[in-house]
């Protein structure tokens, strides 16, 4: 004989009740879980639309490098030649012979010609038994800690820039991106007006705390250059230094 258990009434829609509960929370966790979601979507693209407004892709900077010219007040034949590109010398080192042909007045003499200052040598202008003139090149140098980095911007974009603002420099031979700051733009040869699409020369000068990284590298390679707007509230608009 089988025996059959009654349930209140009572029971049963307490039961119903606790059932409609908890498929009502399960929908409120599922819909907080959807809106949430939802949000650190739109948060990421906002952050990234945000990010991308910060910086100015200025695209190709040329490592650029000023140039010593080592020359002599005399004209002579060169005999010796002490150095190659790419060689760093100290201040005073010697770096060529150059002799000095005899005159009514003067015996013939050999002179040695000095880098004037420590530096790296660009290139080699002469060979052995050329005769030079007085105040040729015979030797350029650059000095490796004052590189800097150029870079062709549109007039429209330098309203965007203002001096002191921070680069960042990333290419070939760096492990890192190297810091730079906008230090000057150079001005327009002529006088027309600028226009929007005209492009000045932007000068980047690498942080302090990379120049030894920037001056192992050779001038002339290309690198990639991008500028953060967010800094150097205030200062001087690049605008307006060319």
């Amino acid at each position: 004989m089988t025996t059959t258990e009654v349930i209140p009434a009572k029971k049963v829609e307490k039961k119903q009740r606790g059932r409609r509960f908890l498929r009502s929370l399960r929908t409120f966790v599922v819909v907080l879980i959807l809106i949430a979601g939802a949000a650190a979507g739109g948060y990421y693209v906002v952050e990234k639309r945000l990010a991308a407004q910060k910086y100015v892709e200025v695209g190709s900077a040329v490592l650029t490098a000023s140039p010593v010219n080592v020359s002599m007040s005399d004209g002579g034949v060169v005999t010796t030649l002490l150095v190659a590109p790419q060689a760093r010398v100290a201040q005073g080192q010697e770096l060529a012979y150059v002799t000095i042909p005899a005159n009514g007045t003067k015996p013939t003499e050999t002179k040695i010609v000095r880098a004037p200052s420590m530096g790296t040598v660009a290139a080699v202008n002469v060979a052995i038994g050329n005769v030079t003139q007085p105040g040729q090149p015979l030797i350029t140098m650059y000095d490796q800690r004052k590189l800097s980095f150029h870079a062709q911007v549109r007039a429209e974009d330098l309203k965007h820039l203002r001096l002191g603002m921070t680069a960042y420099i990333s290419g070939p031979g760096l492990d890192h991106k190297v810091k730079a700051t906008i230090q000057r733009v150079v001005p327009k040869v002529g006088g027309d007006p600028v226009k929007d699409s005209d492009k000045l020369t932007v000068v980047l000068v690498p942080d302090p705390n990379d120049v030894t990284t920037v001056g192992t590298l050779v001038p002339g390679l290309q690198f990639k250059a991008s500028i953060d707007t967010k800094t150097a509230t205030g200062r001087t608009p690049a605008v307006n230094s060319a």
